[in-house]
């Protein structure tokens, strides 16, 4: 599939950019603005990641989030939660019902659920999700035998995830629709990458450097 095709198949797709969390585990600092260079947070990243390959993308933050200070532009299409306090279900449910109600995505068939600390996902692994998601079906990678994100969830399973609720998040759903659950074999340890901890996240700003400096040597090498 080419890159033209690609991005024409995204245009039946949403990536739901989860990120209303409270990420206690990180410590006092809110870990979406975390700064992975001096230009872009986490969060950033992780949207940018997502918007490189769908058309279409929602990020779902607290209601009383300031876009700018998480690293957001300020044109950035954001849906908000009133109940992130009550739990990552809770708040999925307010992001299901925001992509319902919302006409730009009346033609979309499946919703990628997306966490705002993954922020290195390939467009290859993304072609290889996208091409079997469809509105009737669940689709998740794996890696290394670790089940990762983004899960694409069908239009048809989007209702239910709107009156989730609590900390449960969307297992349930899965478990009750196992027979239209399908995971996928990827070549891709950015979908099992999350930012849990500082250290995740700097392992995480080391690798970019070193990513980097590899980049600037390969570019130099005949000058």
């Amino acid at each position: 599939m080419s890159f033209d095709q690609r991005a024409t198949h995204s245009d039946h797709l949403v990536a739901l950019i989860v990120a209303a969390g409270f990420s206690y585990r990180f410590g006092s600092a809110d870990k979406r603005s975390a700064k992975l260079d001096k230009h872009q947070t986490l969060l950033a990243a992780s949207y940018a990641s997502a918007a490189r390959f769908f058309t279409n993308c929602r990020v779902l933050i607290r209601d009383d989030d300031d876009i700018r200070a998480l690293g957001l532009a300020p044109e950035t299409p954001v849906c908000r939660t009133q109940h992130a306090r009550q739990g990552q279900g809770a708040s999925m449910a307010d992001g299901f019902k925001a992509l319902l109600t919302d006409d730009a995505l009346a033609n979309v068939q499946s919703a990628a659920v997306w966490l705002g600390d993954i922020p290195h996902i390939t467009p290859n692994t993304l072609t290889q999700l996208s091409c079997k998601a469809n509105a009737d079906n669940i689709i998740r990678p794996i890696w290394a035998d670790q089940i990762g994100h983004p899960v694409f969830f069908g239009r048809r399973f989007w209702p239910e995830l709107a009156e989730l609720h609590g900390d449960k998040g969307a297992a349930k759903i899965i478990k009750h629709y196992h027979a239209t659950y399908q995971t996928i074999a990827v070549e891709d340890s950015g979908v099992c990458r999350d930012i849990d901890i500082q250290d995740d996240f700097k392992s995480l700003q080391l690798q970019l450097a070193s990513t980097r400096g590899t980049r600037y040597a390969n570019l130099h090498r005949d000058d």
